[in-house]
């Protein structure tokens, strides 16, 4: 979805969802996103702050850490697919076949008419309150807090000292960055070399 369709579907399916909506404090609303293409567009943000309504694109590649959402998707879809595996064997015991009306039974569970079989309820399972609590709580939206910058899977320090150093116990994953960073003022200073105005790389 780029600039153009995502401004389209917050206005058509977003907006309309808060009447009040203003750019006052209590009225402004904002909305995580992740950092796929056109959540910077800057005539698109100015437009939807002007109304009150805040866009907070998240970082790259921490949609597992850091999207309330994929800690709750994750317990969800283990238990939906275990009932698809219980009904799909329980049906083919019987020669029966899994229709899409049999959705809303591998969501919410219950007892199949036609197997006997019971599934578990997987939405709320997943989607309890204290499930949905414990969800925010891990990404540090409520109560609202820095968490998912100290876990270890996101945040990486690169430590270099006055000399140009580096610490011998940095974290491995800071090492790669270092390495990164080598690599990029080589490649660089060679483009300088042909003539490329690379400074701003």
């Amino acid at each position: 979805m780029n600039a153009e369709e995502l401004n389209k579907y917050f206005n058509k399916n977003v907006l309309p969802l808060y009447p009040d909506m203003e750019d006052k404090p209590g009225k402004r609303v904002m909305l995580k996103v992740d950092s796929g293409p056109g959540r910077t567009d800057l005539p698109m943000l100015a437009q939807m702050q002007l109304k009150g309504f805040y866009l907070v694109p998240g970082v790259s590649n921490t949609t597992a850490k850091t999207q309330e959402t994929d800690q709750n998707y994750g317990p969800f879809k283990i238990s939906f697919r275990g009932n698809i595996r219980v009904l799909a064997a329980a049906r083919h015991q019987q020669k029966k076949q899994m229709l899409l009306k049999d959705l809303a039974l591998l969501v919410f569970g219950g007892t199949d008419s036609i197997t006997g079989v019971v599934l578990e309820d997987s939405f709320n399972k997943a989607f309890l309150q204290s499930g949905c609590l414990s969800a925010w709580n891990k990404c540090g939206a409520v109560p609202l807090t820095r968490k998912p910058l100290e876990d270890e899977g996101i945040r990486h320090e690169a430590i270099i000292n006055a000399d140009g150093t580096t610490l011998s116990d940095m974290d491995p994953e800071g090492l790669k960055l270092m390495e990164i960073e080598r690599e990029n003022r080589v490649h660089c200073k060679f483009l300088k070399l042909l003539g490329y105005d690379s400074e701003h790389l």
